[in-house]
């Protein structure tokens, strides 16, 4: 368990009471070195959680990026569009053509349903052993780890040969997403195949009398 960046006991006192503008300055400076509100809140639930230890039996399981799954409820299935799926989907319907970013990137991705599964074995566990008052919370990583890794390169190239077998339905262009390190080449990139495309599909809508996308 890693030492807390806050008390979750202020901060929920601090979210309500202050508006939203004095939230928004505020929300930097406790986050601090953590990228996002979003992993701010996940540590936040955990002292949470661990203030239990010994009275509940608890244990905490920390997924890496949870991704479609691999066979259950069937393979593919996936409920939201967060993450590496939004990106994909994006790339499949030929709206993403560039990213800015290393292809050499290795991201730890766990489908849902195995992710769901680690949950089970866990809570098993522990649901198997006598609770004691001097029990420390089992924490475990649900994650691919060193099993199978997967560039973001190789991603693109995979995402590129399954729309060539099953396109998407409303595709606005073919699939051609690139990689690129260069900042100068990727906002020459987004202005070509973004912006202008954009402008170009927007006041062709505009004349037709339709609302622009």
């Amino acid at each position: 368990m890693y030492p807390p960046h806050a008390d979750w006991r202020d901060m929920l006192q601090v979210c309500e009471e202050l508006d939203d503008h004095t939230l928004q300055v505020l929300t930097p400076k406790y986050l601090g070195e953590l990228p996002n509100t979003y992993v701010f809140t996940k540590q936040l639930a955990e002292h949470v959680v661990y203030e239990y230890k010994g009275k509940l039996p608890i244990v905490i399981v920390r997924p890496s990026i949870v991704i479609s799954s691999l066979i259950e409820p069937f393979p593919g299935w996936i409920d939201n569009f967060n993450g590496p799926v939004g990106i994909s989907i994006a790339c499949g319907k030929g709206i993403l053509r560039t990213i800015y970013s290393s292809p050499d990137i290795v991201s730890d991705y766990i489908p849902v349903d195995v992710a769901i599964k680690s949950f089970i074995a866990a809570s098993w566990i522990r649901g198997t052993k006598k609770l004691e008052p001097t029990d420390d919370i089992a924490i475990y990583n649900s994650c691919a780890g060193n099993l199978f890794t997967l560039s973001l390169n190789e991603l693109v190239v995979i995402g590129k040969e399954l729309v060539k077998i099953l396109p998407f339905n409303n595709m606005l262009w073919t699939c051609d997403t690139t990689l690129t390190k260069s900042l100068f080449l990727f906002n020459i990139r987004v202005l070509f195949f973004h912006l202008l495309p954009a402008i170009f599909i927007d006041t062709l809508l505009w004349i037709l009398g339709k609302k622009p996308m």
